[in-house]
């Protein structure tokens, strides 16, 4: 408001000059902030060329924040202490009784230039051609906690989506319409929403391109509705059921399946009724694929 007040007393020459002043310091700022981010950028690609890493394709997004060595998967932590809260939930999970199947296996932390990365296992470790689908599970996308305005936004955006009423979004990923073919995008990050059960029915039976991965995906499904059915010790929020299977394979049979971004868990001892909608929605479509393959 001084601002504005300070102005007016100016005569309209100054108040050009100021304008044009505020506009090249703004511009000025977004230029570094470019050049830190390339900067960084050429930092990691240095250290993933010397160290034989490779930067991933995401289903998801974000590809400058995940690496790929062998079969580790090297992500950057996140800010305000996600990454780190992330680490403690790696850890307790690998003594879960059912979560130690479904979560990748810690390795630790690494410096990289300066920041931290989590060093965890590679759900496509070994595929020549990972073709992969990230599936975002609850109906509740916000964290408790959080600013009134964030939890506006999250649930706008998660009633204009799938989210509210299925529990699951395609994220993004991949479909191999055929073998030797070039890859489809999917998923609301490659900018084309299924924004239905049918259409979610569809693209999961178009992504299962063999009997034994469908087979597979509905006993996965089964296995984890029947724990979120009964489970009270976690909370998540932003976590993701991943698929992946090798496209390079003509008659692929190997489906992997499980649970990737811990960020924002919380411990609790109620039952996570979002994520139970949305495993509960999985495990219905799953068995609609099934049921109309076999006719």
């Amino acid at each position: 408001a001084s601002v504005i007040k300070l102005n007016k007393l100016l005569p309209s020459s100054m108040r050009d000059r100021v304008a044009v002043a505020a506009a090249l310091g703004l511009a000025a700022v977004g230029v570094a902030v470019f050049a830190w981010r390339r900067r960084q950028a050429l930092k990691q690609f240095v250290w993933a060329s010397q160290h034989g890493a490779e930067k991933a394709t995401v289903a998801g997004g974000h590809e400058d924040s995940i690496m790929l060595e062998g079969d580790r998967l090297l992500k950057k932590q996140q800010n305000q202490g996600r990454g780190a809260r992330e680490v403690e939930f790696l850890k307790k999970a690998a003594n879960h009784p059912f979560l130690k199947d479904w979560a990748p296996v810690l390795y630790g932390v690494r410096e990289i230039n300066g920041e931290a990365w989590t060093e965890m296992s590679n759900l496509t470790a070994g595929m020549d051609m990972p073709v992969v689908l990230d599936l975002k599970l609850g109906t509740q996308t916000w964290t408790p906690g959080c600013s009134e305005e964030k939890r506006k936004y999250h649930e706008a955006k998660a009633k204009a989506s799938t989210s509210l009423k299925l529990g699951v979004r395609v994220t993004g990923g991949t479909i191999r319409n055929g073998f030797g073919e070039e890859l489809e995008s999917i998923g609301y990050k490659k900018k084309k929403e299924v924004r239905s059960e049918a259409e979610l029915r569809d693209c999961l039976g178009r992504y299962l391109c063999s009997d034994v991965m469908r087979r597979e995906f509905l006993e996965k499904m089964r296995a984890l509705h029947a724990w979120f059915s009964t489970q009270s010790d976690f909370h998540f929020f932003g976590t993701s059921v991943l698929l992946a299977f090798d496209g390079s394979v003509e008659c692929p049979s190997e489906l992997r399946v499980g649970l990737i971004d811990f960020p924002h868990v919380q411990e609790v001892n109620t039952p996570d009724e979002s994520c139970k909608a949305g495993a509960a929605t999985l495990l219905r479509v799953a068995a609609d694929v099934v049921q109309a393959s076999s006719k």
